[in-house]
């Protein structure tokens, strides 16, 4: 339910005031609700109460030091007055930062877990259509992994997403078969079926419940089946925990989609409380290899591979599926536009659109005009414009709360030819920079040849997924400066 405030002139008042009353019904037996006492508005007063009869158990719990509460056998009363607005910050998950009440039908998670497993169970189990499907995959996929990535597919991009939440269904999946006869299901529907096929080829898959919207288990509030909005399927395989969101058809089945790592969860299968889906130590991984013969006139030629991993394959992908070949290569140019060069013409080719793969690749030609003139010396700089890409894009800007940083890891190769008759003698220097936010690294390579030198310049940039409190924030954002200052590869010739 969602209450908005009246528009109101600058220093008036708004009053809201709302009951709600639920009866809980064999087909939808849980309830809860979540009050936050505190919003972005300043607040004279607040109050909660709410009154149960005998037919049903309510079980409260408050996470907010902002309001005093009164709890009786049938009643729950709370109260405040003279609330300040919170603080807003660039980012901000209000969900986990503000506190909250809390009141649910259910006493804990493992109700929880009673509560929607068995609507799994019986969906999953009426999977007569599961066996030929996952023959047919077989005979086209060499070895395990190779099976899971063809089920995987199938399952997010041949079964169509629709919502299908109807009454009974709430949090009930449709059986697997239908789901196969439909060709389309919701995350319920999709999870249950990949679930169903993966313990075919025997892999121990099972559902697992997540809120998108919370990172903390901490401020979850009182068990309740409404904070969580989302299914995926986690198993172990090889020693490894992956966690498949059959939602998701951009994503390659051993990475973990970026929408919902670090977000909390519940398996339904095991004991354990509340968790969170695991978190790479990296979710933005490029190479960058960056090929460049300088022109005795001052021009060069630039071919550049660029190699995007995992996640950020994924997010690539993401933003190219919809578009046509010509449009796609636009998109390329722009993000060229971007990071590298806003006035340069290079011409993209693009791989690995169409695939749910590890790897998204873009090869780029580009001609400069020449640019300077070697009669006046040799004295260059060689932007490494996608390291610089990733690092401009990694400030953070909260100033009230702390912020999560995700990661990235840019590995960075540079081949740059030169006349030999303009005889380098100025290289770039070596770098070993290390912190514990990050590390910078960076060494070269110098070969001689009869008409053309060659530099070779090696980079790698790692800064590792962490929680920042805002106290580190400012510490974070200088060390990218640090940073970002020692993109440029510089080299000459000193007479």
């Amino acid at each position: 339910m969602i209450v908005s405030f009246p528009a109101v002139e600058v220093g008036g008042i708004t009053l809201i005031a709302y009951k709600i009353e639920e009866t809980l019904t064999p087909e939808r037996p849980f309830w809860s609700i979540r009050s936050y006492p505190q919003q972005t508005a300043d607040m004279l007063n607040y109050s909660f109460e709410a009154q149960w009869d005998d037919s049903a158990r309510l079980y409260f719990d408050n996470t907010s030091e902002l309001v005093s509460c009164e709890q009786q056998p049938a009643r729950v009363f709370c109260h405040a007055a003279n609330l300040v607005a919170a603080e807003s910050d660039s980012v901000v998950n209000w969900g986990d930062q503000l506190g909250q009440i809390t009141l649910s039908t259910e006493p804990d998670w493992q109700a929880i877990k009673a509560q929607v497993r068995p609507g799994f169970v019986n969906a999953i189990e009426n999977n007569q259509g599961v066996q030929p499907l996952v023959d047919e995959f077989a005979d086209s996929a060499d070895g395990k992994q190779a099976q899971i990535q063809r089920i995987f597919e199938f399952v997010a991009r041949d079964i169509r997403y629709v919502s299908r939440s109807e009454a009974g269904y709430d949090i009930v999946p449709h059986n697997v078969d239908e789901t196969i006869d439909n060709r389309f299901g919701d995350c319920k529907d999709k999870s249950a079926l990949l679930i169903a096929m993966l313990r075919a080829i025997n892999i121990d898959a099972e559902p697992v419940l997540v809120a998108t919207k919370r990172e903390r288990p901490g401020m979850a509030g009182a068990a309740a089946v409404g904070l969580f909005d989302h299914v995926v399927v986690c198993f172990s395989f090889a020693g490894q925990q992956y966690c498949l969101d059959p939602t998701d058809p951009y994503t390659q089945w051993q990475s973990t989609s970026d929408w919902i790592q670090g977000r909390v969860a519940l398996n339904l299968s095991n004991d354990a409380s509340l968790t969170t889906i695991p978190r790479p130590r990296y979710r933005w991984q490029l190479t960058a290899q960056s090929d460049i013969t300088i022109t005795p006139e001052g021009g060069q030629q630039e071919f550049v591979t660029l190699t995007f991993l995992n996640e950020y394959a994924s997010l690539m992908r993401q933003n190219m599926a919809g578009l046509s070949q010509p449009k796609r290569l636009e998109y390329m140019v722009d993000v060229y536009h971007e990071v590298a060069n806003e006035d340069a013409e290079p011409v993209f080719e693009i791989s690995g659109v169409d695939t749910m793969s590890s790897r998204l690749t873009t090869h780029s030609e580009t001609i400069y005009e020449p640019y300077f003139n070697p009669q006046q010396g040799i004295s260059l700089a060689e932007n490494d414009s996608w390291l610089r890409g990733e690092l401009s894009s990694s400030w953070l800007n909260n100033e009230v709360y702390g912020q999560f940083y995700p990661g990235f890891l840019v590995e960075s190769e540079y081949k740059i030819q030169v006349p030999h008759e303009w005889a380098l003698n100025r290289f770039p220097p070596d770098l070993n920079l290390e912190h514990q936010y990050g590390k910078l690294t960076r060494s070269y390579r110098f070969e001689e040849g009869d008409e053309l030198d060659m530099l070779y310049v090696s980079t790698t940039l790692s800064m590792p997924s962490r929680y920042l409190a805002v106290e580190e924030i400012k510490a974070f954002n200088d060390l990218l400066n640090v940073f970002y200052k020692q993109a440029p590869i510089t080299f000459g010739h000193d007479s």
